[in-house]
């Protein structure tokens, strides 16, 4: 009767532990997408382009990189695809006037180790008017003072047609006097 308890107890044991390996491969290839999707959102071309009106931020203590909380850019932004006015439009159509305010869901941002681009990403949501949707903002410091920075936001609008499930890109920047 021992033998087949311990036989139970040693198979139930190794089944709990091939079954947190499993989760943590799991958790191990979707943190590799994420960071392979933030690549591919990096490395395209931005659909518009904007001033930050104003943005609230602090300072991490032990990088003393410049960590963004909020951000909000004016609905006055310039669109580059001018060679597809069609998109331009319905865009700026849904945006209908409204700033873009964006809000890190994140406590600190991310440093993005692969890209050559930017090197902060911070998660959030982006408001525009009454509407949510989830948004991603990549960005780094300019100049010396650090509280400066250049960036992309890439805000999720799946209702949009035009946009072909692709991300609204924007690239930003912001400075504080």
């Amino acid at each position: 009767m021992n033998i087949l308890r311990n036989i139970l107890f040693v198979t139930f044991f190794s089944f709990i532990i091939s079954c947190n390996n499993s989760h943590e491969s799991s958790n191990k290839e979707s943190t590799l997408v994420n960071s392979e999707n933030s690549l591919n959102i990096i490395n395209k071309e931005s659909l518009f382009h904007a001033k930050v009106i104003d943005f609230v931020y602090n300072i991490h203590e032990e990088n003393e990189d410049l960590n963004i909380l909020t951000i909000e850019i004016s609905e006055d932004m310039y669109c580059s695809a001018e060679n597809n006015l069609r998109l331009c439009d319905a865009v700026q159509k849904y945006i209908n006037g409204n700033n873009i305010v964006f809000s890190s869901s994140e406590e600190f941002a991310t440093l993005l180790k692969k890209s050559n681009k930017f090197r902060m990403q911070s998660s959030g949501i982006a408001n525009i008017g009454e509407n949510k949707y989830d948004a991603q903002l990549y960005y780094s410091t300019l100049g010396d003072e650090k509280i400066a920075f250049y960036g992309t936001l890439a805000i999720q609008l799946p209702m949009l047609d035009v946009l072909d499930k692709e991300p609204l890109l924007i690239d930003i920047k912001g400075k504080k006097n």
